[in-house]
């Protein structure tokens, strides 16, 4: 995708994983910060994968444009 679909703004993430005694994951939270180009209107939500992969009752996903 780098080389075939040109060049992919910066993006910075933050994960955090809180688990209970048995190690099951109760809450994830992923933040990603996006660099945002006037010329360019596509940006990624590169946090909302996190929402499918987790099972636990508690995900937060935040996104940043800069």
């Amino acid at each position: 995708m780098f080389d075939s679909a040109g060049q992919r703004a910066r993006t910075e993430q933050k994960l955090s994983v809180g688990a209970d005694k048995s190690v099951k994951a109760g809450g994830v939270r992923h933040r990603d910060d996006n660099a945002f180009f006037t010329h360019s209107r596509l940006h990624r939500a590169v946090g909302n994968m996190s929402r499918m992969l987790y099972s636990c009752p508690n995900v937060e996903v935040l996104h940043r444009l800069v």
